[in-house]
């Protein structure tokens, strides 16, 4: 069957080239494989695929155009802080590249063995960074380049080490060991994708708190969500976003804003941690006047 063009452009179709590219490469080889192949294998026209995925380089890595459209427009759509919004957009990242952990690690042994493939992986990875930090610099007025810069080059790294860690562990989880990735592999029985599911949950899990700890040493995050991490499905406190919870310190010192509503002509008093990008202080001071102005 033949795949309309919309279809084609799907996470989900995409993934699905995905794994056609991956078996065909390690079966005959990266050098060995055609366009026409890969084409065939994954159900689309020559001229389809040629015009939705590309070329040999970009099939094994054809998720990722619509998954970082996907991930564009569901960070717009957020209402916490944009420095957890980028934290939970990569693990959503995540949350894709481990659902099919067999596959991922296939795709991981096919591209380390062409330099074309790494080569690629990296225009990749940078994709992931230039929209991270695009999002940041839209979000936080103010905010200097190399600040946004540096935190989603960090979010990115954590994210591909906690991945790779999870890639790399199945050898320990699994029937098989390390070895198994080099092969083209089969139909995951229902052990093998339940010990692939706890493996996946135990990183993932890690990664929410590294990402936490990341956010913590840029100074946009607070020492309990260190200990407890911070996903895509945190729920900051109002006030987190006006600085206390986040790391600030109130003269009141109860750890929270106190209401202005509540506490008519009061003046609020907060300190910053010195780490906290000069951006993020405006954004928050802000965002307070504003809402006091509001109530």
């Amino acid at each position: 069957m033949t795949l309309e063009p919309a279809q084609s452009r799907s996470v989900e179709v995409r993934s699905l080239v995905v794994e056609a590219a991956v078996e065909l490469f390690s079966e005959r080889g990266f050098e060995a494989t055609s366009v026409d192949d890969l084409a065939r294998a994954a159900g689309l026209s020559r001229s389809t695929y040629f015009r939705q995925v590309g070329g040999k380089e970009d099939a094994v890595f054809a998720d990722h155009p619509p998954l970082i459209e996907e991930l564009a427009a569901w960070m717009d759509e957020q209402q916490s802080d944009p420095w957890t919004t980028v934290c939970a957009a990569s693990e959503r990242v995540f949350a894709h590249l481990s659902e099919d952990l067999e596959l991922a690690r296939r795709r991981y042994a096919v591209v380390g063995g062409v330099q074309a493939l790494r080569d690629r992986e990296i225009v990749t990875e940078r994709r992931y960074e230039q929209l991270f930090s695009g999002h940041l610099r839209r979000t936080v007025p103010g905010l200097e380049p190399v600040d946004a810069i540096g935190f989603a080059a960090l979010v990115t790294a954590t994210h591909n080490h906690f991945l790779r860690q999870a890639v790399r562990s199945g050898g320990d989880e699994g029937n098989g060991d390390s070895g198994d990735m080099e092969g083209s592999g089969g139909t995951a029985g229902n052990g093998d994708r339940e010990a692939g599911a706890q493996v996946t949950a135990r990183y993932a899990e890690a990664l929410d708190r590294a990402l936490a700890m990341v956010r913590l040493r840029f100074g946009v995050g607070s020492p309990a969500d260190a200990e407890t991490g911070a996903g895509p499905g945190h729920a900051p406190h109002p006030a987190d976003d006006a600085g206390a919870a986040a790391g600030a310190d109130l003269a009141d010192g109860s750890g929270r804003v106190p209401d202005p509503a509540l506490v008519p002509g009061q003046v609020v008093v907060a300190s910053f941690p010195t780490t906290m990008p000069s951006g993020e202080v405006l954004r928050r001071v802000r965002q307070a006047l504003e809402s006091n102005a509001s109530s």
